[in-house]
């Protein structure tokens, strides 16, 4: 049997309140960590010695462990549901009789049923709740997922592709403004990180898990094994839509292991650094249309196309790259493309580090997007295969290094439905790129019969969103500077455009 020898000011009574009763600076090590991660989940945090400083950190450290498990699953199953379709291109082709550029409209198709009804969905979700919507949104998609398995043509797969960016528009800026609503900006960072962690993870593990499904099945039927992938791929995606519906609070006051007050803290925190509400009294529907025409909504929706066009055309493509560069199968094709996502997940990591108190994230996101500029450039002129890929590699982990950054100036701008409406726009108008990039490679592959020409291309992209993203200083509003100390209560001001 373990002993473990419990402090004196750790024996005193707990009467309602964990940091209440005075001993959570006197616990040491692992008892720390109990009475932080464990007993704080299932209490009311009501006072914390040290000021709100400490209290809100104590509070969102048990906010994070319970809510961001969702935020990644839920982004990782829609990064794979999108993933899928690279490792399944050389079997689709040959089995529905596709050309490259046939291959990247349908590919792109998604997009469109995306940008479609990303503002509609998104303005839903302010109206209905975040457990709810996100849970309808990931159900649906994961049926039409099942369902493409009946595709008999290219025509009935550039359907099933719009058809799940219809069902899953609203998604990630949907996540986005999920966590505006638990974290205010200066706690935003990791979060977002761990939200764009999982498109790594999605293509990492998803590379793994779909090649190996796809594997399996071709060792069955040969010709049509890749039908069953998608069945496999949907059920499991249907079944996370329930998870959500049934365990995940929409914001602090719907959360069971939230105290009241707790839950009234949280909120002000929050609403403490909301932009001012210039538009008090305006109509719901006008604020949409201001927000449409707001000219930091089209520079934020160019920038974040221009960085897209460039990531997916080289994501959807890349098992192909990787096929005719190093002579590889389909599914060693999908299992090599597994390797530069895992450097991308790391490069997330450590961006984030290096960034956390940093106040330069505009001169770090012109970095990193000029950086993958210039690998993609090396890879289209190398002759060397291993240096392209080198060079692919370090351009994927450029742009999702830069989203997290890219993702927090999105922030700063608008809130209650004007901030749906805005990261909607942004993501809709972003991955029209989705569309766009495709398109240019596979036109480019027929006509050249060569990957070059549409990775140089892509650099183009990649370059202009760096120079774009360059003048976010003097087009965007300043990130909220941190007035407060741990010793100092954080001023709470009425809610803004709730």
């Amino acid at each position: 049997m373990v002993n473990l020898t419990v402090p004196e000011a750790v024996r005193k009574p707990h009467t309602g309140s964990l940091t209440g009763s005075g001993f959570i600076d006197e616990a040491p090590g692992l008892l720390h960590f109990v009475l932080v991660k464990g007993t704080a989940m299932t209490h009311g945090i009501t006072q914390a010695p040290g000021g709100s400083g400490l209290r809100e950190d104590i509070l969102l450290r048990t906010v994070f462990w319970r809510i961001i498990p969702f935020v990644v699953v839920m982004q990782f199953i829609s990064q794979l549901d999108r993933a899928n379709l690279a490792i399944l291109a050389a079997p689709i082709d040959k089995s529905l009789g596709m050309t490259a550029t046939a291959f990247g409209f349908a590919a792109g198709l998604f997009f469109w049923g995306y940008v479609l009804f990303e503002i509609p969905s998104n303005v839903a979700l302010t109206k209905y709740g975040s457990r709810r919507w996100l849970a309808r949104i990931i159900i649906s998609w994961g049926l039409v997922t099942a369902l493409t398995a009946l595709v008999q043509n290219d025509f009935q797969l550039g359907l099933a592709r719009f058809l799940l960016g219809a069902t899953e528009a609203g998604l990630s800026p949907g996540i986005i403004l999920f966590i505006t609503l638990w974290f205010r900006k200066r706690k935003q960072t990791k979060p977002l990180m761990y939200f764009q962690l999982a498109v790594p993870l999605a293509f990492m593990f998803g590379s793994l898990i779909t090649s190996g499904l796809l594997q399996l099945f071709l060792s069955i039927d040969p010709l049509e094994g890749w039908r069953w992938v998608f069945v496999v791929e949907g059920a499991i995606t249907m079944v996370i839509g329930l998870v959500v519906l049934r365990f995940l609070p929409s914001t602090p006051h719907e959360a069971k292991w939230l105290s009241q007050d707790d839950a009234d803290f949280l909120t002000a925190q929050v609403r403490s650094e909301l932009p001012e509400d210039r538009h008090d009294g305006v109509g719901e529907f006008k604020r949409i249309l201001i927000t449409l025409r707001n000219s930091k909504t089209w520079y934020l929706s160019i920038t974040y196309f221009l960085s897209l066009t460039g990531f997916w055309a080289v994501t959807f493509f890349l098992p192909q790259i990787i096929s005719a560069s190093l002579g590889t199968s389909a599914v060693n094709s999908g299992f090599i493309s597994a390797i530069p996502w895992t450097f991308v997940f790391f490069s997330i990591l450590l961006v984030q580090r290096l960034t956390r108190n940093s106040e330069h994230h505009v001169r770090w996101l012109v970095a990193l997007y000029a950086m993958s500029a210039v690998a993609l450039a090396v890879a289209a002129f190398v002759n060397n295969p291993w240096i392209a890929l080198v060079g692919l590699t370090v351009a994927l982990c450029g742009v999702q290094s830069a989203a997290p950054l890219f993702y927090g100036l999105q922030t700063t701008v608008f809130t209650g439905v004007m901030a749906a409406v805005l990261l909607a726009m942004v993501n809709s108008i972003g991955n029209v790129g989705g569309f766009v990039g495709p398109i240019i490679f596979g036109f480019a592959k027929d006509a050249t019969g060569s990957n070059s020409t549409g990775i140089a291309i892509m650099s183009v992209f990649l370059l202009l969103a760096a120079i774009l993203v360059a003048f976010a200083r003097k087009v965007l509003p300043p990130v909220p500077k941190r007035t407060e100390s741990k010793d100092q209560t954080v001023q709470q001001q009425p809610a803004v455009d709730a």
